[in-house]
């Protein structure tokens, strides 16, 4: 059985759907299936075609639905699919409705869908992989990581903006991962560096590396205004890092609504609050911990690969 995975990023990008597609054709492949991610459909013969980001790839869809119309499709939304509107909008919801399956990577995403979508929705969670390697946790400072690109949609130096906040005796600092996607973020990044004493913008680092400084942190902060479902909390929740995350449905789909360690968007005080209890407070750090262990088997890469197979089943049977 042939199956195309369609992301419109090259192969090299660090961006998350790229990551999800190479993940995907490892996975199928070892479920011997023959499987290749493209940037676009190759007009050739094929089973099945997996599309990711319903905005960037509703050409595709649409041009494989019209030469293709027995083959299913299997479309992969992300968080800014769920946010767009104007003529992404109707772009995406094109590319929906001639999908046979979209998934989504948590469960409060399919509720944001129409109605006449949700029944064809299947919430798949991204897996992760632990860190090689020792965990190396400093102990003069409480490092704070934040893997974030560096975005309008992302608030990426909220967490940098809290850290100003802190009591001058407070030990946090914040590194900071992620390329440049917006002109002017750059600069400000730099900037921040220039007054802020407790960040840091490391750039763009290789996954591997990330995975690495993120292990050896004390925590994780997540500042997006939206999100589809972010794969950094499965990789934080597996290296046994608690989560600050703001307070929508793409982090709360994953973590839970109970989850003590929101903040509002936008909330720097909040934030800051936060920061300081986790650093100061035991049993708010610990009671963090325990519900990342509680949440930690559903982010198995074979869990992930048992519900893409699942999936793959239903579309060809």
């Amino acid at each position: 059985m042939k199956i195309e995975i369609i992301s419109h990023l090259p192969k090299d990008s660090m961006k998350g759907n790229m990551i999800t597609a190479l993940r995907w054709e490892a996975f199928l492949k070892e479920l011997g299936f023959e499987a290749e991610v493209r940037q676009a459909f190759s007009d050739e013969k094929v089973d099945l075609l997996i599309a990711l980001d319903a905005v960037q790839s509703a050409g595709e869809v649409h041009r494989f639905r019209e030469n293709n119309s027995a083959q299913p499709v299997v479309l992969v939304l992300s968080g800014m699919d769920l946010a767009v509107d104007g003529s992404e909008e109707k772009d995406a919801l094109q590319a929906m409705e001639q999908a046979d399956a979209l998934v989504v990577h948590q469960p409060f995403a399919r509720k944001e869908l129409p109605a006449d979508l949700q029944e064809r929705t299947r919430v798949i969670y991204q897996s992760a992989i632990k860190p090689r390697g020792a965990v190396e946790r400093r102990k003069r400072t409480f490092d704070v990581c934040v893997v974030s690109h560096l975005r309008e949609s992302k608030d990426p130096f909220r967490a940098a903006e809290a850290s100003r906040l802190l009591p001058r005796a407070s030990k946090v600092r914040i590194l900071h991962i992620g390329g440049v996607l917006e002109k002017g973020f750059k600069r400000r990044a730099i900037e921040e560096m220039g007054k802020n004493k407790r960040y840091s913008w490391l750039g763009q680092r290789p996954g591997w590396e990330t995975r690495k400084i993120m292990a050896d942190c004390k925590l994780l902060v997540i500042s997006s205004h939206a999100e589809g479902g972010a794969n950094v909390i499965s990789e934080a929740v597996v290296a046994g890092v608690p989560i600050l995350a703001t307070r929508i449905s793409g982090n709360m789909g994953i973590l839970g609504e109970d989850y003590p360690g929101y903040f509002e968007v936008g909330n720097t005080e909040e934030l800051a609050r936060l920061l300081e209890k986790a650093e100061k407070d035991s049993a708010f750090y610990q009671t963090l911990q325990a519900f990342g262990e509680k949440i930690r088997p559903r982010f198995e890469p074979e869990s992930e690969k048992d519900a893409l197979a699942s999936l793959i089943r239903e579309m060809v049977k």
